[in-house]
């Protein structure tokens, strides 16, 4: 796994959406490299102001796992939370540390990414719970979890996709569904002043590296 580098992406086009959810956008393309996607009118265009029609996948399951995807029922929905400790129950916390650890590294390879591109998607949405990346308790960045966007991002350069880099779960959760890990109340907005700061910290992190 490739260790994080701020410098690597430091040079693609970004384009940020504020939403509940915030989205970052890159291309390899040369016409695309001059600045931002933004909208004009209806349209999304490229730094160019090339007007561009997106068609992609996503990749659901991967960095966030969601109860309705896997059929797998819990009392809370099949939120990401409920399905880890339901695994915890089976085989304790040190053991499931380790199952979702080879997880992630291995739930996607690039020859997954090869084939999205050879049948013609143009991009990939990439839902991704915060602790992937950050540790809420400790107000501090994984490395790990960025080594994991960092090499899924080598592969999409390579094979000239475009990613949108969903969070799909944010710090207090943005709603009060199980899509968003919550304990049942959206604590980002009930309790802006206790998680908004630590949101804002991981979206100012990834713009700065990406």
């Amino acid at each position: 796994m490739a260790v994080s580098s701020k410098k690597r992406c430091a040079h693609f086009p970004i384009m940020i959406v504020l939403m509940p959810l915030l989205a970052v956008s890159i291309s390899t393309s040369d016409a695309q490299q001059t600045g931002f996607f933004s909208t004009d009118g209806t349209s999304i265009v490229d730094g160019s102001g090339n007007p561009v029609v997106m068609r992609g996948v996503g990749l659901g399951g991967w960095l966030m796992q969601e109860g309705y995807m896997i059929d797998i029922n819990t009392p809370s929905g099949g939120s990401p939370s409920s399905i880890r400790a339901q695994i915890e129950d089976l085989i304790g916390p040190a053991d499931t540390d380790e199952f979702y650890r080879i997880y992630l590294e291995n739930y996607v390879n690039e020859k997954d990414i090869a084939a999205i591109a050879s049948w013609g998607y143009d991009h990939i949405r990439l839902p991704f719970h915060y602790n992937v990346l950050y540790d809420l308790e400790t107000s501090s960045f994984k490395e790990d979890g960025f080594a994991i966007v960092d090499e899924f991002l080598e592969w999409c350069r390579t094979h000239g996709l475009y990613v949108i880099l969903d969070m799909h779960a944010l710090p207090g959760a943005q709603n009060d569904g199980p899509i968003s890990d919550s304990d049942g109340e959206a604590r980002l907005w009930t309790e802006p002043g206790t998680y908004q700061p630590h949101a804002i910290k991981l979206w100012k992190e990834i713009a700065t590296r990406y």
